[in-house]
């Protein structure tokens, strides 16, 4: 079982690198569709889709460890 420092860190380095592979893919990928976007504005997309992924991450979570809980009464 992790210590709340490593799931902290793990959850930390994830959330990081998620953001860092966004970032450096989304142009060119956008750019395939036909559209340009710099990298500026490439970041402030990627801190949109970053928060919302955090959320949904944090939401689903909760949801489990609730339904864990009820599992064991």
């Amino acid at each position: 079982m992790q210590s709340r420092r490593e799931s902290l860190a793990e959850a930390s380095l994830n959330i990081l690198t998620g953001f860092l592979v966004s970032w450096l893919i989304t142009p060119p990928i956008l750019q395939m569709f036909g559209y340009s976007i710099s990298m500026n504005k490439a970041f402030g997309v990627t801190v949109i889709y970053t928060v919302f992924s955090f959320l949904r991450s944090y939401i689903w979570r909760r949801i489990f460890n609730r339904r864990v809980k009820w599992q064991k009464r």
